[in-house]
């Protein structure tokens, strides 16, 4: 018997083997490749962009990074470089691969640092700048195909945050705060609403990549999922519907006793 509304919603999304081969029967349809393999980038045109570096990084191992790895709830106040949070961006979701020219075809046979249903990518990233020594304080879209940052709303919004996450206060010393949104339908076209699954998956690969990346940049991350989804929406100005905010990750510096260091310096 199910009764909870998370009950209900893993029922009705579970998939048969009659729904893979309308799946596959829908590839006959005409503009199925234009609408539903299509990658879709999200950009503000009219906001100022700032270009992100990629450099050749050399950071500890893997291995010693996931030994690292663990969620961090009390940070210390770090201004973070211009490269660092290129590095944070585009090392947890910028594009590692693409063939060269601009045709829409090697568009949307690029591939970007985590795994992703069908290659749809419904995650948008927005940055929340709180104490960097190289960008300004503000609002910002992370804008993947061009590896930029548009800036939405210069300002301080650690009051804002704070409002929309209440018993959060651990998170006012943080340096960098990702809002991480899903824009639902560009994995729903293709999957329907076992698509809502998908997305909810592909949001902890992206956030795993930004626990390795600032791990290994000696920074601290959390994440966080209690939060006031009509505030956050409001404040990234998307409608809660077709794109709404679904997860938080958290940066900051972080000072290390002794005693972790040497543990650290023994698992490099």
């Amino acid at each position: 018997m199910y009764g909870s509304l998370s009950q209900y919603f893993h029922e009705n999304t579970k998939q048969f083997q009659s729904e893979t081969k309308l799946n596959k029967r829908a590839r006959l349809f005409p503009f199925y490749e234009d609408v539903v393999e299509a990658i879709h980038f999200k950009s503000y045109p009219r906001f100022k962009q700032m270009g992100l570096t990629i450099r050749p990084q050399e950071h500890p191992s893997v291995q010693s990074t996931i030994l690292n790895s663990v969620p961090v709830e009390k940070f210390t106040a770090k201004a973070l470089t211009f490269k660092e949070i290129s590095d944070i961006l585009y090392y947890s979701a910028g594009i590692t691969y693409k063939e060269k020219g601009e045709s829409k075809e090697v568009w949307d046979n690029s591939r970007r640092s985590y795994p992703s249903l069908g290659a749809r990518y419904p995650l948008e990233l927005y940055p929340v700048i709180l104490q960097s020594s190289g960008v300004p304080e503000g609002l910002y879209h992370y804008n993947v195909k061009a590896n930029a940052l548009e800036l939405m709303a210069r300002g301080d919004y650690m009051n804002a945050i704070i409002h929309a996450t209440p018993e959060q206060e651990w998170i006012r010393n943080a340096s960098l705060i990702v809002l991480i949104s899903a824009i639902f339908k560009r994995t729903e076209i293709k999957y329907g609403d076992r698509g809502y699954r998908y997305v909810l998956v592909e949001t902890g690969h992206l956030a795993q990549n930004i626990y390795l990346i600032t791990t290994s940049m000696n920074l601290g991350c959390c994440t966080v999922g209690a939060f006031l989804d009509d505030e956050l929406n409001q404040l990234l100005d998307v409608d809660g519907t077709n794109e709404a905010v679904i997860y938080i990750v958290v940066v900051g510096g972080i000072k290390r006793s002794l005693s972790e260091s040497i543990r650290s310096f023994h698992r490099v």
